[in-house]
């Protein structure tokens, strides 16, 4: 399958970050690195104003959630793609449903997901679809895809022909007939046709353009009682992510906390570096090539003793063990939707996909317990790092862009952006006037001015010494990357 089509992963996920089951966030980044997906949206999140959007963050994705008010449980929460820039996003809950609605304008959709309890009030879920409606009636395109999915607890419909059954209470037919009436009025389809929780199909994708939708899977997880939704979807994704070359400095790129301290001063030692910088003239030229010299040497050796920081990754990297547990779990899901399993093979490879699960859930646990452990054990050595792991509880980082243009166009070039943030910043100054602009300071200021002169600084090399140790080895490095850590533990002499 041509990678740069868009993937959904939809469903009920009875709670995102529960206290019991943590490990659902780290199982999510993993699936969705493997299936490179594009879009997560799940209902009932069990979300409320305690749990802040950096306890939830996937990396590569931004988050938009909808928490049920007054009332624990409900509520949806989807991730999109930072290269998929949202131009509108409109919440809506109340103490039974809840629903987001989500534009972008690069691929001219809207994506709305919904979730409706069970022996849901009337009022309550005609509440949603009349925020649903008012949202699509100010698309600036009514040309837009429309997709809407969701869980909304409807039983008794039967899938395809959306025939509402006998077995259910007045109430809920009534809402059944409105959710109907609906995306009729949409010229919707409903794309779900296999069971999604039991023999019950309570998760549904309705959608305006059928040609949008490619393939929709489903398959079978331990994290809720609902499967999940694999769906592609006809949207070129492969040109909206641009890989930004960025400069990073040699010294910048290694890994000190990994560093022997011992040897690399050792190594160091047996370097004769009054006869390598032979320079006698003191002269700027001269200093400068003494100067490349030096460097280029500590370059060398750091390269060769340091290994290297892991690679910055904008998506979520996959330890190796898990990726492998990850495919091999792919490969099962493939053969258990397979048209010609048997229901005994059926029972023996859903049990070996629960297995793999198991084993992930294992290594989620002991991974969040090791890197717990390794920031408690470096409070003293390098607070720096205890305090970093502990931020990305607390505070999400996000980067800059991409950004739309005037033209309504999706900007992702680094150069563009910086010149759109700039002439905003701009905007918001006023122009000074022409008769307040200080054109003679000596005439405006009754202070005699004298023209500044900087006279010699004297320093040596124990001054040099000093500055060195007062520098704190966690300091971030300057422009040329040389790290205050280096300059601290290494003595050249």
């Amino acid at each position: 399958m041509d990678q740069s089509y868009l993937r959904t992963i939809t469903g009920n996920i009875q709670g995102i970050y529960p206290l019991s089951n943590q490990c659902k966030i780290p199982f999510l980044k993993d699936m969705a690195s493997t299936v490179n997906a594009n879009i997560m949206a799940f209902a009932e999140s069990h979300l409320h104003p305690g749990i802040i959007d950096s306890e939830v963050h996937i990396a590569g994705y931004c988050v938009h959630r909808s928490d049920r008010k007054n009332r624990s449980h409900g509520g949806v929460i989807i991730y999109i793609d930072e290269y998929l820039p949202c131009t509108k996003v409109t919440s809506y809950s109340n103490e039974h449903c809840s629903a987001l609605m989500v534009n972008i304008s690069k691929l001219n959709a809207v994506f709305i997901l919904v979730y409706r309890p069970p022996n849901c009030p009337s009022n309550a879920f005609r509440e949603v679809v009349a925020a649903m409606e008012e949202h699509i009636k100010e698309l600036e395109s009514q040309t837009s895809d429309v997709t809407i999915l969701g869980d909304f607890n409807f039983p008794f419909i039967r899938w395809p022909g959306s025939e509402i059954q006998t077995g259910s209470t007045s109430t809920e037919q009534e809402q059944a007939r409105l959710l109907l009436s609906f995306t009729d009025q949409l010229f919707m389809e409903q794309v779900v046709l296999k069971p999604t929780r039991k023999n019950n199909i309570l998760d549904l994708i309705f959608c305006n353009n059928l040609e949008s939708i490619l393939h929709c899977d489903i398959e079978p997880t331990k994290l809720s009682v609902h499967n999940l939704i694999h769906v592609t979807m006809n949207y070129q994704c492969y040109s909206l992510q641009t890989v930004t070359n960025e400069f990073i400095p040699t010294l910048a790129q290694l890994d000190y906390s990994k560093a022997d301290w011992n040897q690399l001063n050792q190594r160091f030692g047996q370097i004769k570096w009054s006869e390598m910088l032979t320079s006698e003239n003191t002269s700027s030229e001269n200093t400068s090539t003494d100067l490349e010299l030096f460097i280029q040497e500590l370059e060398r050796i750091c390269v060769e003793m340091i290994p290297k920081k892991l690679s910055r990754r904008t998506k979520h990297h996959i330890p190796r063990i898990r990726r492998i547990l990850m495919r091999k779990r792919s490969k099962l899901v493939k053969k258990l939707t397979s048209i010609n399993t048997k229901k005994g093979q059926y029972e023996k490879i859903l049990k070996s996909i629960y297995a793999i699960e198991d084993e992930l859930k294992t290594s989620y646990e002991s991974d969040r317990q090791r890197q717990e452990q390794e920031a408690v054990d470096k409070i003293k050595a390098n607070p720096k790092f205890f305090y970093k792991y502990v931020a990305k509880f607390s505070k999400t980082r996000t980067t800059v862009g991409p950004l739309i243009n005037n033209d309504k166009e999706c900007i992702t070039d680094p150069g563009e952006i910086a010149e759109i943030l700039n002439k905003q910043y701009k905007s918001v100054f006023s122009v000074p006037r022409k008769d307040k602009i200080i054109r003679d300071p000596t005439t405006f200021f009754d202070e005699d001015i004298i023209d500044p002169q900087m006279s010699d600084v004297m320093f040596n090399t124990e001054d040099i010494l000093n500055a060195i140790n007062k520098l704190s080895a966690q300091s971030t490095a300057g422009p040329d990357g040389f790290p205050a850590i280096l300059l601290n533990s290494v003595g050249i002499p």
